[in-house]
């Protein structure tokens, strides 16, 4: 299965091998519309119609403390995750920690990374 099966113009189904599946909301925005404003992603967690969102301003970058909190996420797995997933559909410029990067979650609740 792909890692990213884009269901519309803006709406995917990312699965990134962490035993979960993100339904996203997630578009480049017109800059003549906002000019300060290059991305915006709504993870769809509710029932895939609604949930927590953030803008990426243009020509900066998002790394993963700030993401999480302008989420209001508490789960480092899911943050990660949706940050992987912008930066490989977006080529936006993200942060992750080392500590983080190139790991997978175990889906039985341990969140101690696992190397791949």
């Amino acid at each position: 299965m792909k890692r990213i099966k884009q269901e519309s113009e803006n709406l995917f189904e990312f699965c990134p091998g962490n035993a979960t599946r993100y339904k996203l909301y997630a578009a480049r925005v017109d800059p003549v519309l906002r000019g300060d404003c290059d991305l915006i992603v709504a993870w769809l967690r509710y029932n895939d119609i609604g949930g927590p969102s953030c803008m990426m301003a243009r020509g900066g970058h998002m790394d993963l403390e700030y993401f999480m909190e302008k989420m209001n996420l508490r789960n480092v797995p899911d943050a990660v995750a949706i940050l992987c997933f912008m930066r490989e559909q977006f080529d936006v410029d993200i942060h992750i920690p080392s500590e983080y990067e190139n790991k997978r979650w175990v889906s039985d609740g341990n969140l101690d990374p696992v190397q791949l």
